[in-house]
């Protein structure tokens, strides 16, 4: 389950998905993306402004 704890993890997260990548770094955390889509799924708001 996802909840707002991901920025609790946001660094160790990062530190796994970056470790022994080969070019440039990942700057978030695929459970921060996540919470955004799930965010925007429930308060329906457009991808766009």
């Amino acid at each position: 389950m996802l909840d707002f704890d991901v920025i609790d993890r946001w660094h160790g997260e990062l530190d796994k998905m970056n470790d022994g990548k080969e070019g440039a770094a990942y700057r978030y955390p695929e459970s921060f993306i996540q919470l955004l889509g799930y965010m925007r799924a429930y308060f329906h708001l457009p991808y766009t402004i």
